[in-house]
């Protein structure tokens, strides 16, 4: 397991936090293909933590190694560089550090509880693996729907980031004219 930890971070270094959304959708282009890339790397941390949990409950050393190393090292490392900008574009200037420190948090705070949950449904012998996978590829669900309907904001400046649209907050409601 210590080494699984070990063969990921190289890849990690390879593929730096603040490199990661040109690799995986480029926000020069507006958020929605890094964002969408985000997704789809949350939704793969989903179906690699099933191959990941199954090659440990093989006790295939190799095996553990190679799929700690694709689930940690390529899809959540790659998934790490996406979220700090895509937090950010969800809040307006006035609260955004606010916003994003406490969203993550509690994110944080839910995270920590996880292992409990993992270790309660693993069972007595801690040997189903496969209900530990289906929890955590459940938690994985929310992010990529939140991912996946979150607001483009490449046309908006960054002072209006977290706003309702200029054009929905000025239009004037409809006058009705009865004879």
């Amino acid at each position: 397991m210590c080494w699984a930890c070990v063969g990921e971070h190289p890849h990690g270094v390879g593929f730096p936090p603040g490199e990661q959304p040109e690799r995986v959708g480029g926000l020069e282009d507006g958020h929605a293909a890094a964002v969408e890339g985000g997704a789809a790397q949350r939704a793969g941390g989903a179906v690699t933590m099933f191959l990941y949990l199954w090659a440990v409950s093989t006790g295939s050393y190799p095996l553990t190694f190679l799929t700690g190393v694709v689930a940690f090292g390529v899809v959540y490392s790659a998934a790490n560089g996406v979220w700090p900008a895509f937090y950010g574009e969800m809040f307006s200037t006035r609260v955004r550090l606010s916003g994003v420190a406490i969203g993550t948090q509690i994110g944080f705070a839910v995270a920590g509880f996880a292992v409990t949950f993992a270790a309660r449904i693993a069972g007595p012998d801690g040997d189903d693996w496969f209900a530990v996978a289906l929890f955590t590829a459940a938690l994985c669900v929310p992010p990529v729907i939140a991912a996946l309907s979150a607001r483009e904001t490449h046309d908006v400046p960054t002072e209006d980031l977290g706003e309702r649209s200029r054009r929905t907050a000025s239009r004037p409601e409809k006058e009705t004219v009865t004879a």
